[in-house]
């Protein structure tokens, strides 16, 4: 679900504590000096300008979905930003990375949750030698593009879950002020490569330690190994709701800080619930392995270079 306005600056805390209000870091996980970080929201997500916020040793800023104003600065967002085509958002996404980095004067953190999580992948993989330390995943699409479904006035497989899915979507964007529509060109985006998508979570990027958070809720959808080559932890938590946990602040805060994790908590029940939501998963489209292998990495990384070029 989308963030308010209000919550969308991550929760603001006192510039006293950590991520994890009124909780002081402890002292041998905070940085010397203020690291650089890129916060990067999900879709549906607006955004009013209020800075963003993991507590005392980060110099953090938010990602624009409609990039940035003539001084360099992050424009304000409202969701339909959210829903443009991935090689825009790409493209917006690494101007802001470098423009961070060069005010930095030196490689950045990012944080990125959901469709900010999968742009942060797309450009691991698409840039030699990235200015970037750690990326840290929140709710990350393990697989996207697993169905497709046909466009408006087209047909083929899927054309009756595409017109329920479009159904389902009128109605609840009644409900909600998050519009998700299967005809967008977010979602277009993704099912016309979906194959270079699915392969790059998990590729490695040389210099760049990656860390995945992940809801509970997400375990039941995400296939048995595709997380075995990426450390992690699960929490009990819905899909985008991460960045406005406390706790995970908290997680965030103290992998960046010092690159150490909680140990993986809630593995065995998060490996329960992907075993009991196996049956249930639609059936994917084929990959050659899964995990990704190397020649997999490769291959998508080719795809998304000549995409986004």
């Amino acid at each position: 679900p989308p963030r308010s306005e209000a919550s969308a600056a991550s929760g603001a805390t006192n510039g006293a504590t950590s991520a994890l209000t009124g909780r002081q870091a402890p002292a041998a996980e905070r940085p010397a000096t203020d690291r650089a970080v890129l916060v990067v929201s999900g879709y549906g997500v607006r955004w009013s300008g209020n800075p963003a916020n993991l507590g005392t040793g980060f110099d953090t800023t938010e990602f624009s979905y409609r990039g940035l104003d003539k001084r360099g600065r992050p424009l304000p967002y409202g969701s339909s930003a959210t829903q443009a085509p991935l090689p825009i958002l790409v493209d917006r996404f690494r101007t802001q990375v470098d423009a961070l980095a060069r005010k930095a004067g030196t490689h950045i953190d990012i944080v990125g949750e959901s469709e900010g999580s999968l742009l942060a992948t797309i450009y691991l993989l698409t840039t030699p030698n990235p200015p970037v330390d750690h990326v840290v995943l929140l709710s990350p699409l393990v697989r996207p593009a697993g169905t497709s479904y046909p466009a408006r006035g087209h047909d083929g497989a899927g054309l009756a879950a595409a017109w329920e899915l479009r159904g389902i979507a009128a109605a609840t964007n009644y409900l909600t002020p998050m519009h998700v529509s299967p005809d967008s060109a977010f979602i277009n985006s993704l099912g016309s490569h979906a194959e270079a998508l699915r392969q790059a979570f998990g590729c490695p990027v040389g210099g760049v330690h990656q860390f995945a958070i992940l809801p509970l809720a997400d375990a039941v959808g995400i296939p048995r190994g595709a997380l075995s080559d990426v450390p992690h932890e699960t929490v009990p938590a819905l899909h985008g709701t991460l960045l406005v946990d406390p706790h995970v602040r908290f997680d965030i805060a103290r992998y960046l800080a010092s690159s150490s994790t909680s140990g993986g908590r809630n593995q065995a029940l998060a490996l329960l619930a992907s075993a009991a939501g196996a049956a249930w998963q639609a059936p994917p489209r084929p990959l050659a392995a899964d995990p990704p292998t190397a020649a997999g990495c490769q291959r998508a990384t080719a795809a998304l270079r000549a995409w986004l070029s």
